[in-house]
Formats: C-alpha cells, structure tokens, sequence
C-alpha cells in the first residue's frame, strides 16, 4: 500500500535491467486483463521457469503455465476439456474430495489419544489431501501411508524452492548456473523443477508398459487426465498433422503444471484457512451453526447447499482475501502498444498484476487488515466484484 500510494496505482520496478510494470489497481487490472485481455495474453518466458520446459528439440516452451501461442491455446482447451470430463466443476470431483476428506479425518482420529487430543502438521494433512485429489486425476491412484515417502521427495524440495523464490528469479539469466557463486541459488530453484518432471515421466512410462503389456487398456472413457492424453495423441497421429504440440514432452510439463499450479495454491489457501480460522473461534462457530442447521449433522455439507450458506461463503471469500495468495500474478508481455489506466505502454512490455494491493485497498475493504467474512454477508456486491 506505500508503494502505491508513493508511485500510484501503476508504476514500473526495475529488475536487474530489465523495466517491469506492475499494477495495482482493480480498474486497471479489469481493463488490462479483461477487456484487452486478447492483446495481453502472452505468458512472459522467465528463464528460471522456462529451463525444464523448453524442448531441446524445437526450442518450444510447454506446459500450460509458460506456453504461448498455438502450444498454449491447444493445450488449454485440451485440458479444460479433459478435467470437465473428469468431472471437475461437477458432482463427480465433489465426490472424490469428500471421499478424500472422510479418509484425512478417520487418520486424524487414529492419532486421537488422553482427552481427545493429538499433535497434528496441518500442513502435511492438507498437502496430502489436496495432492491426493490431483493425483487421481492426473495418475488414477492416491497416496497412502505406503507411498508417502514418494509424494514427499517431490513435494518437499518443491515447497523449499517456491519459499525462496522471489520476483528477481524471474529475471536471471540461465547462464548464472556457470557462475560459482550463484551455481547453488541456480540449483536451488531448477533440481526441484526437475524432480517434478521426472515423477511425470516416471509415470508415463509405467502406464505406457502397461498398455503394451496388455494390462491396462485406454479404449472408452478415459480415466484420468494421463489416459486422455494418450488418447489425444493417438487420434492427432491419424489427422498426419505438420506441427503435432501433443508430443511426450508437451504431455510432461502439463502434468507438471496441473501438479504443481493446483497443488500449492490449493494447499496455501487451507493452511491460511486454518491460520485465521484457530486465530477466530467466533467465525468457527458461526461457519458450524449454519452448517448444522442445514445438516442436522447427518451428512456432508455439498455444492448444492451454497444458496443455503451465505456465512460459509464469505468466510470462504474473506480467507482467500486475507491471505491473497498469489499476490503477484505471473508475469506477462504487451504484444501491442496500449493503455495501462493514463499510461501508454510499449509492445514487449513485461508486466504482472499486483492482486495484494487490490485486496487489501482501503476503498475497497473497509478495515482491510481485520478478518471479517461480515463485510461480504452485509455487502453481497463486493464479493460479486
């Protein structure tokens, strides 16, 4: 908020050399992303990011996240398609998390000991419950007690290089990794990246072999993401397409995406729920009596049930806002000349929008510090915008 009220509501930081605008305005961001949204699409290629992405063979990037052009609009669509089918969006993924949060819980209570009482990481509860959500869509199959130690040695490296991460990462150059001092800060970001996609090649592999082997088949309904894809590919190899995205390593780096993107914002979204929500009973409570009075305590609360939870709803808003996570969006590039508010901007342009100065922006939230989900249950409009 001092940045924006010293240099307004668009202002340009400079990193290392290279200018990069940031805004921080909900009306700005509404013009720039929405309105122009067109002529503002391309995915800025941060070298840190891009590394593991780009294929050697073409010089591509891929994966749905840094993609651009025909890479990005196909495989969006495929994905979006894909996970709908899935059921994401439906009653049929809602099923799967409470299936999920029902196995979470029934752990929970075999820790139970004296007095109703054990110590619990929270953090490795929601970490598996969302990893496991994703994983049978992705792969099929979930994580258990059995084969946690394999969803750790991917996830925690990964979670210690996104902690260190900062907005200067995504300007350095791939030729620092030749440079002795900074090889280890190189490495730091890049091995967990990596390990990443060597799971989703891993598990490629296996399910390929396994088709060869005549154990699994991908005729019919596809049942995850992994036998969508495979399906995709054999179909774009009938159309003799010249330029064919659906290569193996496009289908790579969209499972790493889909794993990583879905994984931390989802897992960063519970522990600050959990934060704020022990740090407010009272909101506890009032989440509790309103679901009660629906449930009765006899079943789970569903999608269907929202129209019925208008506290429920705000708390969920108010947790999202309060912790704004991904408080600066990935970066982007102009491709044309054009308005940012009063600004004229230039072609080639990186810019990001800065998402924590809307959410915590006085004209907007009154008292934006305070945690009060009141604020959008007296103002159904301000969650609406």
């Amino acid at each position: 908020m001092i940045r924006r009220g010293r240099y307004g509501k668009v202002y340009t930081v400079w990193v290392c050399a290279a200018p990069v605008v940031n805004i921080g305005d909900y009306e700005t961001i509404l013009q720039v992303l929405v309105r122009d949204g067109a002529i503002n699409s391309k995915r800025y290629e941060a070298p840190f990011l891009c590394v593991a992405r780009t294929d050697k063979n073409d010089g591509h990037v891929y994966g749905t996240m840094m993609a651009n052009g025909q890479i990005w609009e196909e495989h969006r669509k495929f994905t979006l398609r894909v996970l709908k089918q899935l059921g994401v969006g439906r009653g049929i993924i809602e099923d799967r998390i409470l299936d999920e949060l029902d196995y979470q819980t029934a752990e929970i209570d075999k820790r139970l000991v004296n007095n109703n009482t054990a110590t619990l990481e929270f953090n490795r509860i929601s970490d598996l419950f969302v990893g496991n959500t994703i994983n049978s869509i992705l792969f099929g199959y979930r994580f258990d007690e059995e084969n946690y130690a394999k969803f750790h040695a991917v996830k925690a490296p990964l979670d210690d290089a996104f902690a260190s991460m900062t907005g200067l990462h995504n300007f350095m150059p791939d030729f620092i990794k030749y440079i002795p001092v900074l090889k280890r800060m190189h490495q730091h970001i890049i091995q967990p990246q990596e390990r990443v996609l060597e799971f989703a090649i891993e598990e490629v592999k296996k399910r390929v072999e396994s088709i060869k082997e005549g154990t699994w088949s991908i005729e019919g309904e596809p049942h995850d993401f992994l036998d969508a894809y495979l399906q995709e590919q054999e179909l774009v190899a009938t159309n003799q397409k010249t330029w064919d995205t659906f290569s193996d390593f496009a289908l790579y780096n969209d499972i790493v995406d889909i794993w990583t993107a879905g994984q931390e914002t989802t897992s960063l979204t519970l522990n600050w729920a959990f934060i704020l929500l022990t740090r407010h009973p009272d909101v506890i409570e009032k989440c509790r009596a309103e679901v009660l009075a629906l449930t009765h305590g006899h079943r789970h609360i569903n999608m269907v049930d929202r129209d019925k939870t208008p506290y429920m709803n705000a708390t969920i808003t108010e947790i999202m806002r309060r912790g704004h996570i991904l408080n600066l969006n990935m970066a982007r590039e102009t491709t044309v000349d054009c308005k940012f508010g009063a600004y004229t901007v230039s072609a080639g342009t990186v810019f990001t929008p800065n998402a924590s100065l809307v959410l915590m922006d006085e004209a907007i939230f009154e008292d934006p510090e305070k945690f009060c989900p009141e604020r959008f249950v007296e103002n159904p409009k301000l969650e609406d915008s």
